[in-house]
């Protein structure tokens, strides 16, 4: 199933480029019932507080929660929207910009990402099967399951090629491919490579070599196809 990517990039977390933080089924005080112990029954995509946050699908909002501040472990508002089906997605840790009752669009924005004191600001997002099945883990659907596929900007424009087209190669990692790549090519683009990283990145035939090559290439590549 595809989904929008709730935030600008699909894989990041802590600052690691390509990372996925999906912590799904681990033991957690304030999880899902039945407690104790309670199920991190979402995922947590990392970001800067302020970061919009977009509808991952279409659908109705249900409920909206006004942030409740910046600190301690339940920080934030919501923003719970069911699709059509029944199926709702909750996003967590938010300061809500939609109201009770409004349609949604896939990849409209809702919400920003609250800028969190106590840990790294991130998005807690939940799937459950139903609304009235409610906050409890029989009840959530692993984000796995939904292939979050990476939409670029300008609704109108073409996509880049999809599959192995792109390779990116820093140091000991390697990324292949847009859905791989775009998290590492955005953190490149915020914070640059060292001047001794073995970098390289191919792209449609060409290949560029070294760190001030591969982040040049990095910020045109991104620039086209990934800011929104």
């Amino acid at each position: 199933m595809l989904a929008f990517p709730p935030l600008p990039t699909a894989r990041v977390s802590y600052g690691k480029p390509g990372y996925q933080d999906w912590a799904f089924n681990l033991s957690d005080p304030e999880g899902m019932y039945p407690r104790p112990p309670g199920r991190h029954g979402a995922v947590d995509w990392f970001a800067d507080g302020g970061t919009p946050v977009k509808a991952s699908r279409a659908g109705k909002v249900v409920e909206v929660i006004a942030s409740r501040g910046n600190s301690g472990q339940v920080f934030g508002g919501v923003v719970k929207i069911e699709e059509p089906d029944g199926t709702v997605w909750v996003y967590r840790h938010v300061d809500p910009y939609v109201g009770l009752g409004t349609p949604v669009v896939a990849g409209q924005t809702i919400a920003i990402v609250t800028r969190w004191v106590g840990g790294p600001s991130h998005l807690h997002m939940e799937i459950w099967r139903t609304l009235r099945g409610g906050y409890t883990f029989s009840n959530a659907i692993d984000p796995r399951s939904y292939t979050f596929t990476l939409v670029y900007r300008g609704e109108g424009k073409p996509p880049p090629p999809h599959g192995d087209s792109l390779r990116l190669v820093v140091n000991d990692r390697q990324w292949s491919g847009w859905e791989e790549a775009a998290g590492a090519i955005e953190w490149i683009v915020r914070n640059g490579l060292r001047s001794s990283s073995d970098a390289a990145i191919a792209w449609r035939g060409s290949i560029w070599r070294g760190p001030k090559a591969v982040t040049s290439v990095a910020k045109n590549l991104n620039r086209n196809f990934l800011e929104v």
